[in-house]
């Protein structure tokens, strides 16, 4: 698909990826092969290692790679930045934030739904995005 994209007259600028976290690495690195800069959603990869493979696809390829935090553009977020930097709130010595997903448990138990099962699934994440019932346990 990479190599087909690329021959066109109209290719795209860059690939988006917004697969499965276990997928990131191995999309950016043939989109990178083929010659198109990325703009990956996080996280980049699962593991150290991995970082230093995407490391070198991208210095080899000498284009752009950018990782985007979706949240960071969310209000609530934005509004509790411009407050602490104000000053209203005196001085910041601790900010404990949570994200609750209790959509996740609902969604998965309601119909498997794939979006809710790929991010519960260590093995497939390197990391659960979220625990969707009280059987997970944590894991490093």
């Amino acid at each position: 698909m990479l190599e087909a994209e690329r021959k066109r007259p109209d290719a795209i600028d860059f690939v988006t990826i917004v697969t499965p976290n276990y997928l990131h690495l191995p999309v950016a690195v043939a989109a990178l092969e083929a010659g198109f800069p990325v703009m990956s959603d996080k996280p980049a990869t699962r593991t150290y290692p991995e970082v230093l493979t995407l490391a070198g696809a991208v210095e080899k390829a000498g284009l752009p790679y950018a990782l985007t935090h979706a949240y960071a553009g969310y209000a609530l977020a934005r509004e509790a930045r411009e407050l602490c930097a104000s000053g209203k709130l005196g001085r910041i010595r601790k900010i404990a934030v949570e994200y609750l997903q209790g959509w996740f448990a609902e969604l998965l138990e309601a119909t498997g739904h794939k979006q809710a099962v790929c991010r519960t699934i260590p093995r497939s994440t390197g990391r659960a995005d979220a625990w969707a019932t009280s059987e997970c346990t944590p894991f490093t």
